[in-house]
């Protein structure tokens, strides 16, 4: 192999004259995206992808519905005078027990989509669901709690991998930002239904209406196609053909034909060829013993000597296209718990009542649920306009100045006495939060991975969002009683400030661009990059 000036981006394999270089690899990789910067279909394109969307999104209204959950029974069985009671310690269990497990499941149902497919994993993922609504209906005792809890996390962390996937791959650019950002609201959706179920029944019927959802999920999911990635990455080019065809409004085979080949050439450089960057070269290797053809058609590239398929599979999750976004990831996820109060979510009822808000706290928590549905639907309509970036900053910021308006409250509150004011500031937070950095996290779980790596990062990092909400909510009542309350707002805010500045240097616009563009510059040094 022959080392060339840096400048010239080295030659990384060569067959006679024919060499593929970092730059003709990366206009290759443009070359054969899924994405299309310009669509030959409207209304109907985008009918069927928002329906498959909406199908899909029955999965994220069922999380939502887990994670409010112990807000209600908390609510009622913290330390109560009678029947079942949970205590402090057994309080933060149940409370938190959930987001503790939500990792496991992240990181099966992301190994699983990859041999059942998205469609598959989607249904079967909503059993574990209906599951845990039954036991924690009939439980008597702390234990089931939870086991409640335990299933109810598993079957949350089931969901996300296959779900966030499943829209990266089916969604045009024009769009992708939208629906992603939709799936996300019924989070929001599903917190406020349970949110309402729970101000106006017991919790025990709360739950029970509860388990419909489920069972509606997989008979809606039943009625979308699979993946096109999936399938061909499954090489059941037919069966993707016409899931194809499906998703951009019901047409015919030789409307999508176009299409269709471009992204056969996309999942066809997916699976053979994989870049590495090193100090001044770049080096392929392909995962076949078979030849690969270029994207352009020029050349034929022979493989090395082929690698195991696991050694390529673990060497790949060390790329700098995959390190670059779980940095970005997982520092977004942690200060946005710090900004958008998570760690107190399942303690909002006895928040509400320490601070006299002028309501009665169950019907507060419904309230939070509303501003949060208004605050994603705002981000919906807007994220097309603005982009994640804009919308992150500003979400960061106005959450973060909340945090610190609760904390001085809480401090003075005996002096002020104005109940209003942490209402009114409840609000804003939660509103703030939810146009940005609760849903943008996991849009950008759906496009900053490569296509190789796009289950595993999902997974993975679906994972740590859990992980760090389990730890934020299982410790709170340990911070509360070291540094009280106003100390915990406080502590957040200034968490929130400084992910303001996180996201400054390391978050780039993705909105509008294609998977391959996003992918090409968490690749390279985003200084070289347009996609700012």
């Amino acid at each position: 192999m022959e080392h060339l000036e840096d400048d010239e981006k080295t030659d990384i394999l060569k067959n006679g004259d024919k060499t593929v270089t970092e730059k003709s690899f990366a206009a290759n990789h443009n070359a054969c995206s899924l994405d299309r910067s310009k669509s030959n279909f409207t209304f109907r394109s985008t009918l069927a992808q928002w329906l498959a969307t909406i199908a899909n999104s029955m999965m994220f209204l069922g999380v939502g519905m887990m994670v409010a959950v112990p807000t209600i029974v908390i609510g009622v069985l913290h330390n109560s005078k009678s029947g079942l009671s949970l205590n402090d310690t057994e309080t933060s269990w149940f409370g938190s027990l959930m987001l503790l497990i939500q990792p496991l499941g992240c990181v099966i149902a992301s190994f699983l989509q990859h041999y059942i497919g998205r469609k598959t994993g989607m249904i079967l993922m909503n059993i574990p669901e209906l599951i845990s609504w039954l036991i924690l209906y009939t439980a008597n005792s702390v234990n089931l709690l939870y086991i409640s809890a335990a299933v109810m996390g598993l079957s949350a962390g089931f969901m996300e991998a296959p779900g966030l996937s499943y829209i990266g791959e089916i969604a045009e650019p024009r769009i992708r930002g939208m629906l992603t950002s939709f799936a996300n609201i019924n989070v929001c959706i599903g917190m406020m239904i349970e949110f309402f179920l729970g101000s106006i029944f017991d919790w025990r019927t709360a739950v029970a209406i509860s388990a419909f959802f489920p069972a509606l999920a997989i008979v809606l999911i039943s009625c979308i196609p699979d993946s096109p990635v999936w399938l061909l990455d499954k090489n059941r080019k037919q069966d993707a053909l016409h899931a194809l065809c499906w998703l951009r409004g019901w047409v015919s085979e030789d409307k999508v034909k176009a299409e269709f080949e471009e992204l056969c050439r996309y999942t066809d450089a997916a699976k053979f060829l994989k870049i590495t960057d090193t100090k001044n070269q770049i080096y392929a290797e392909l995962s076949s013993s078979k030849s690969y053809v270029c994207a352009n058609g020029k050349g034929i590239v022979k493989s090395p000597k082929k690698k195991s398929g696991q050694k390529m599979k673990i060497s790949h999750l060390y790329r700098t296209s995959m390190l670059k976004p779980f940095r970005l990831i997982i520092g977004y996820e942690f200060f946005s718990h710090c900004a958008m109060l998570s760690s107190i979510r399942s303690y909002m009822v006895e928040v509400f009542n320490t601070l006299n808000m002028p309501v009665e706290p169950q019907w507060l928590v419904f309230g939070t649920g509303v501003v949060m549905l208004v605050g994603g639907v705002t981000c919906i309509l807007t994220v097309k306009y603005l982009g994640k970036r804009l919308l992150s900053l500003i979400s960061m910021t106005m959450s973060s100045l909340g945090c610190i308006i609760l904390g001085a409250y809480t401090l003075y509150k005996d002096e002020i006495q104005l109940p209003c004011i942490p209402m009114i500031t409840f609000c804003i937070l939660y509103f703030s939060t939810t146009i940005g950095i609760s849903p943008i996290p996991w849009m950008l779980i759906s496009e900053v991975f490569p296509v190789r790596g796009r289950s595993f990062g999902a997974g993975f990092s679906a994972a740590m969002f859990y992980i760090i909400a389990f730890l934020f909510s299982k410790t709170y009542l340990d911070i509360e009683r070291i540094i009280h309350m106003s100390g915990c707002f406080f502590l957040y805010g200034i968490f929130g400030f400084v992910g303001v500045i996180f996201l400054y240097v390391y978050l780039p616009e993705t909105e509008g661009k294609t998977l391959a563009e996003v992918e090409n510059f968490f690749s390279k040094n985003p200084k070289k990059s347009t996609i700012y």
